[in-house]
């Protein structure tokens, strides 16, 4: 999203994370996607902390899974960070939700995709089978239908708890 376009939609919350967390009559939602977008501002990975991260990769995995369910957030290599994805949650206390990508992770030798290898991981993604496919096609509709909306309000809680972590560029 180009600083316009930002600006259109969100300047209004202003520019600090304070300022962005002192209304109180934004939508939720709003402030979610605000959050995330300007620490996606960030010049590179490394440049995020700990809390920043786990932010990052929550929002991620709540997108993913939303836009193509668990196996598109695999398959699109997103899920390459599923390990902080899951601490994240953990630390928001999104626990049922961590629960469910505890699930879709199973198919993964030792629980995680091989990440470190993109050819191990396309040939993973190969192997998917008929029951693969449908137990995360139910982790993904029992995420999207109970879990993101709860997820989203825990993140921006998360934000605020932590708000001397995020840095905002």
């Amino acid at each position: 999203m180009n600083d316009e376009t930002y600006e259109k939609h969100y300047g209004a919350l202003g520019k600090t994370l304070d300022e962005m967390l002192s209304h109180d009559e934004v939508e939720r939602d709003t402030l979610y996607d605000a959050i995330f977008l300007r620490l996606d501002r960030k010049p590179n990975y490394a440049s995020y902390n700990d809390a920043e991260l786990k932010y990052r990769e929550v929002y991620l995995l709540v997108g993913e899974v939303g836009n193509g369910g668990f196996h598109s957030y695999f398959n699109n290599g997103t899920g390459e960070s599923a390990d902080i994805a899951l601490a994240g949650l953990q630390e928001m206390g999104a626990d049922d939700a961590a629960v469910l990508l505890e699930q879709a992770l199973k198919i993964f030798p030792g629980g995680k995709p091989p990440v470190e290898d993109s050819e191990k991981l396309q040939e993973a993604m190969e192997q998917v089978d008929d029951e693969t496919i449908r137990i995360w096609g139910e982790c993904s509709d029992e995420f999207n239908n109970q879990q993101a909306e709860i997820i989203r309000k825990l993140a921006v809680e998360y934000v605020k708890l932590r708000r001397e972590e995020f840095h905002l560029p």
